[in-house]
């Protein structure tokens, strides 16, 4: 009977301890935004296009990247430890006879490190997507940097979110709990019932 109850109570150490390196890997997750840029060529060539992602105020956090032909690419993850207002531009920098085209980002963190991003437009208008299109043919051959972005104010703070918002992690957490605790029940049924047996046996 002792080795039983020593058995279950291992089990049950091990399934906490699994509970609790989860519950860890879902609450890191939180804290990180990924970036969906899209291109669109009207050539439907394979040409290749440079971006950059810089950082306002989050300092040495800038991204390059390139995107060939039309399609889409995910940029990060970005890490934040702090909830705040974090503030990025993202020009183009291949340099093209299109009008180029820049975004202003504005990433909000909340203090569970739930995070949000609101991208605007050159004008101030809020992008339902961060999407650069390319109509008219390929890129020039010589590549220099964006020097102006225009940085956008906007009056509401609300807008589409593209970054990984969801509050799953609490209901995941109180799921385990749940989880434990019918555990937990079912072995101390098992072991009074086991108890009983042998106090009526004896």
């Amino acid at each position: 009977m002792k080795k039983r109850t020593k058995q279950y109570s291992r089990a049950l150490a091990v399934l906490l301890c699994l509970m609790a390196l989860f519950c860890t890997e879902v609450f890191a997750a939180r804290g990180q935004v990924t970036l969906t840029v899209k291109q669109m060529l009207a050539n439907a060539g394979d040409d290749t296009f440079s971006y950059r992602l810089h950082s306002v105020s989050a300092p040495n956090d800038d991204h390059s990247f390139a995107i060939t032909g039309t399609g889409e690419k995910a940029i990060g993850p970005l890490v934040f430890t702090q909830a705040g207002i974090y503030s990025y531009e993202l020009s183009q920098v291949t340099a093209c006879v299109c009008t180029s085209k820049a975004y202003t980002l504005r990433i909000y963190v909340e203090n569970d490190l739930s995070a949000s991003v609101v991208a605007f437009n050159p004008d101030g208008t809020k992008a339902t997507d961060i999407q650069f299109e390319h109509t008219c043919g390929k890129p020039k051959e010589t590549t220099r940097p964006e020097t102006t972005v225009p940085t956008t104010k906007s009056s509401g703070e609300d807008g589409p979110k593209m970054g990984d918002d969801s509050q799953t992690a609490p209901y995941i957490v109180l799921l385990g709990a749940a989880g434990i605790a019918v555990l937990s029940s079912v072995i101390y049924l098992l072991t009074s019932r086991r108890r009983r047996r042998e106090t009526t046996n004896t």
